[in-house]
């Protein structure tokens, strides 16, 4: 990945992004990990907004953010 690259990655926690796509193009996940890579660099998560359209969406975020959590916890333990 080139320097440039890295600017434009959504998953760079030092840059603003929003993410539009069509269904079914990983919005979810993009979302999810940008917030996990927000905390590692220190962001409080209180302070970390997401936003989706549907219940469904913030519900399967919500759970694939503690899921990857918990993942990265027993690994690094």
């Amino acid at each position: 990945m080139q320097a440039s690259d890295w600017l434009q990655n959504p998953q760079n926690p030092y840059y603003s992004f929003v993410v539009t796509a069509s269904a079914g193009t990983g919005k979810t996940y993009q979302l999810s990990q940008r917030y996990l890579r927000l905390v590692a660099a220190g962001a409080e998560p209180d302070e970390i907004l997401t936003v989706t359209f549907t219940r469904k969406a913030a519900a399967e975020m919500r759970e694939r953010i503690f899921a990857d959590a918990i993942r990265i916890l027993k690994d690094e333990a």
